[in-house]
């Protein structure tokens, strides 16, 4: 994303809230706002999410987490952008 735009994330249980800012601090992001709520009792009519035109969904049960310890999967490739042909 470039520092361009904004994430917003949402965490039912406080436990997992603290996991996920720890994540996103080790990742260097800064553009991302964690919630501790569900998801469904956003009204999407409000106008801060008036620009939003994506959602990613992480079900339940979908090993969210076990790739916090490796963010190198995160991080540019050292041959992005490089024609590799």
């Amino acid at each position: 994303m470039k520092s361009r735009g904004k994430i917003v994330a949402c965490e039912l249980k406080k436990e997992r809230v603290k996991r996920l800012k720890d994540t996103i601090k080790l990742s260097g992001a800064s553009n991302i706002q964690v919630l501790n709520e569900d998801f469904l009792n956003i009204n999407p009519k409000d106008p801060s999410y008036s620009k939003v035109n994506a959602i990613l969904l992480d079900p339940s049960c979908s090993g969210s987490g076990t790739s916090a310890s490796r963010l190198d999967h995160l991080l540019p490739s050292k041959t992005a952008g490089q024609d590799t042909d």
